[in-house]
């Protein structure tokens, strides 16, 4: 157990710890052990600091987590990650009576994610460093926050603080991500005895696709997207993400989308457990209806497409509505000399062969 002593020490630089939190989530340091992570704590804050963090963080408490957990802990602070997903493969069936659109598609999580801190407040509020990202009701974090907190009749609030890095308006399910999030660990810090199946019904009320962001893995989607098969796929390639700064609106996609009469009978799914080592077979029978619609409007999407493969690509696709792209590349460094070139002009990211956080902080 820490000591009242130990715990005196840890209210004095709460501050402190608040930042280095962020310093080691900036630097790689997240997943370190707690000893090696100490040394690096030396070269960067004072050793009055570091004193401190020497005498609480060798507490028999602390020795079974990483670095980054016990400052968290000590901090009364949590950070949770909201993971971007992509869509590998984009069917859109029918227009329903309700306005929405049934779709076959396969969500599936790569390695960029928006980080979410949770503090102790007075009210439900949302910061963010984005000029563009509302703080207020609009926000799907602060509607999560509030759905939460009514239909539970809970006290407590809760402030937020937003980091993204997932951009908006580009297929990767950013703000759905982070209110999936939102929702998963305020209910868990609130205490608050909810079922699956409940958590899954105040999901869909925020989003087609914030039900999917509630459980880890690839999952197959049909209705409009919130109903969820999970299943295993090993993804065998580097995943190269681009974003072009090109803000696709979801819903003018929708409002200008030609459906297409033919529609293959064999699942989305079942051609990526068949055919996931085959990119050939992957560019013959996975493709994004979006794409004739968006690529014909935005010009540099479809060159972006034509340069991934002009680096080795083995199978190029844009993720939703767009404007995103990714690209399968089987060249282990082909894939990173596409991600630093492209990285000049865009926002790139690279997600290694078989990624699948079993441990996703969310």
């Amino acid at each position: 157990m820490v000591s009242h002593c130990e715990s005196v020490f840890a209210d004095k630089v709460i501050d402190t710890f608040h930042s280095i939190i962020k310093y080691f989530s900036r630097n790689g340091c997240v997943e370190l052990d707690i000893s090696y992570s100490l040394r690096a704590l030396h070269l960067r804050f004072n050793d009055e600091l570091c004193a401190l963090c020497v005498k609480i963080l060798t507490t028999d408490l602390f020795q079974s987590l990483d670095f980054y957990s016990a400052i968290c802990i000590l901090s009364e602070t949590m950070i949770a990650k909201a993971y971007a997903k992509i869509n590998l493969g984009l069917r859109i069936l029918r227009k329903r009576d309700d306005g929405f659109h049934d779709i076959e598609t396969v969500f599936h999580r790569i390695n960029l994610f928006d980080e979410i801190m949770f503090e102790n407040s007075g009210s439900i509020s949302l910061e963010c460093g984005e000029p563009n990202i509302p703080t207020d009701d609009t926000n799907l974090c602060i509607r999560a926050a509030k759905l939460l907190k009514v239909k539970y009749n809970v006290a407590a609030s809760v402030h937020l603080k937003l980091i993204k890095n997932i951009p908006g308006g580009a297929g990767l399910g950013g703000g759905s991500s982070d209110a999936a999030c939102v929702l998963l660990n305020l209910s868990k810090i609130w205490e608050i005895d909810i079922t699956k199946e409940d958590l899954f019904l105040l999901a869909s009320q925020l989003g087609s696709d914030v039900p999917y962001f509630l459980e880890k893995g690839t999952a197959y989607a049909t209705g409009r997207g919130e109903k969820l098969e999970y299943f295993e796929l090993d993804v065998p390639y580097w995943i190269v993400l681009v974003y072009p700064n090109i803000h696709i609106s979801t819903a003018w996609a929708y409002g200008n989308l030609k459906l297409k009469s033919v529609v293959d009978n064999e699942s989305l799914k079942d051609i990526l457990i068949k055919h996931i080592n085959h990119p050939k077979k992957l560019k013959e029978k996975i493709q994004n209806d979006f794409e004739d619609l968006v690529l014909e409007k935005h010009r540099e999407i479809d060159e972006l497409k034509n340069s991934l493969y002009r680096y080795d690509a083995d199978f190029v696709q844009m993720s939703g509505s767009g404007s995103s792209v990714y690209a399968f590349f089987n060249n282990e460094q082909a894939a990173i000399v596409a991600t630093a070139s492209l990285k000049e002009n865009y926002q790139t990211c690279l997600t290694r062969p078989g990624f699948n956080p079993s441990a996703i902080e969310q």
